[in-house]
């Protein structure tokens, strides 16, 4: 339970207790006209038990009032800070998923290359994808809304997904030099094609997730 949760959760017992103390007295009070005989004027002390129950009763909504007023306060306080929070975070988040479909399309042109020295270029570009998943990695889970979080993990998910289909593309290429040239003499011609196939369809639904964290980084101020 977070703490303007708690702090509700207070104010509705305090409620309770004070309406439940009015309740008592009150009762009380007309059991003892009731069933009491009282001599003299009675009026004097009943008006200022009433009047000190009275105030009392005043006190105690004041007292709640500003209690509210103060968890309003805070919660809309933490709102604030869980909204520069996240706006800080989709500024990481933007910058490493938009460096990840650069080098997503970087790596989409090598497969469709016949040099030899492919296999390299596509080891280099790996590792750029290996390094958005790390900078996505430190992101603090706790800065990103409940409300995009399954976006967020889904972008992880991605570029994982598409790092290990390239990986496992690329260890199967063999190469040999032939007359001071790097030639390629074996590929996996059935995964190269399967990755060209699903490269369209993957880099959509990446970006479809990236963009409903933008819109909704977008509607808060």
């Amino acid at each position: 339970m977070d703490e303007s949760k708690i702090e509700e959760t207070i104010l509705y017992i305090v409620v309770f207790i004070l309406s439940i103390s009015l309740i008592v007295l009150v009762f009380l009070m007309n059991f003892s006209l009731i069933n009491i005989k009282i001599e003299g004027d009675i009026w004097g002390p009943l008006s200022t038990f009433i009047g000190a129950l009275l105030g009392a009763g005043i006190s105690g909504g004041i007292a709640i009032y500003i209690m509210n007023r103060d968890t309003t306060f805070r919660r809309e306080e933490r709102q604030e800070e869980l909204n520069d929070n996240f706006k800080k975070s989709f500024e990481l988040i933007s910058m490493w998923s938009n460096s990840y479909l650069q080098t997503f399309n970087s790596l989409h042109n090598l497969v469709q290359a016949n040099e030899g020295g492919k296999k390299n270029s596509l080891e280099i570009q790996l590792n750029a994808i290996k390094e958005c998943m790390t900078r996505l990695d430190k992101i603090n889970d706790d800065y990103i809304p409940q409300e995009v979080y399954k976006d967020f993990l889904d972008l992880k998910t991605y570029i994982d997904l598409i790092y290990n289909q390239y990986k496992a593309y690329t260890s199967t290429i063999e190469i040999r030099k032939h007359r001071d040239e790097l030639v390629i003499v074996s590929e996996n011609v059935a995964v190269k094609q399967w990755i060209l196939d699903s490269y369209k369809d993957s880099k959509e639904s990446f970006i479809d997730h990236l963009n409903v964290l933008q819109d909704y980084r977008n509607k808060i101020k």
